[in-house]
């Protein structure tokens, strides 16, 4: 907060400059405080652990995401009297957040920075306060010692496990720098339920025993492009991501998260 001293009668505007500044100062950190990520995981409610999965520093809300699914329709050609098919154009799938938790849509495309222990103990919760995981359960997070990034959604799914050429060399992460961060593995996840369907990219936290992302970063950007081997008519067959991701404000209780 900052510091103020009065030297005589005649700094009153300072002083009043001086109030003013200390007040929003303390507004900040009321506010920097109020966030799910800086409570107690066992105090979130539902829609505290929506904010925390859907619109966080770790899942990034419409300013931070750009998600194209290319769909594609059946089309006769009128000279050669042949099918083929063409683009229906693309299809921007932006998370929207709303307040009420049951009111809220799958959205069709997600991406989510799933390393951070904020982020795996916000779905623990999710799953206490839905019934599917026992209230005294423990949360629990350990580190991990790779940056992993999901990439949620049913048609993501199918594009990316079906994709042509290698994801190993499509998949990537712009770095401040200016370098690229390419992908060390990948897995597939078809779940049970709805919402449950995701890929997971691992990176690596160090390269030569150098960290590979420096957790004061102004932006990292999360880049995944692929197009499906078998196209469907009537479906998606492309997907085209861009997420930017914020490292330095990728913090829980003042203490980086990534």
């Amino acid at each position: 907060m900052p510091e103020c001293h009065f030297a005589s009668s005649h700094s009153t505007s300072f002083a009043v400059r001086c109030l003013v500044a200390s007040a929003i100062a303390a507004v900040l950190a009321t506010s920097a405080a109020a966030q799910p990520w800086n409570q107690p995981p066992e105090r979130w409610n539902l829609a505290d652990t929506y904010r925390v999965l859907q619109d966080s520093p770790w899942a990034p809300l419409k300013a931070g995401i750009k998600a194209d699914l290319v769909w594609t329709q059946r089309h006769t050609s009128p000279v050669t009297r042949q099918p083929s098919e063409l683009p229906d154009g693309p299809l921007e799938e932006v998370r929207a957040m709303k307040l009420r938790p049951k009111e809220r849509p799958l959205p069709a495309v997600s991406v989510i920075w799933w390393s951070s222990r904020t982020v795996r103990l916000a779905q623990q919760r999710q799953k206490q306060l839905r019934g599917q995981l026992a209230t005294g359960t423990p949360l629990e997070a350990a580190p991990l010692d790779t940056y992993v990034i999901l990439v949620e959604g049913t048609e993501p799914l199918r594009i990316l496990k079906d994709a042509e050429g290698d994801l190993l060399t499509s998949v990537y992460l712009e770095l401040s720098s200016g370098m690229t961060l390419d992908v060390a593995r990948v897995e597939f996840h078809e779940g049970e339920r709805a919402g449950e369907d995701y890929v997971a990219f691992y990176f690596p936290r160090e390269i030569e025993g150098q960290p590979t992302i420096s957790p004061v970063a102004a932006s990292v950007t999360f880049v995944c492009k692929a197009t499906a081997k078998t196209e469907l008519s009537g479906r998606p067959n492309t997907l085209t991501v861009r997420a930017q991701f914020e490292p330095h404000k990728m913090q829980a209780h003042n203490q980086p998260d990534l």
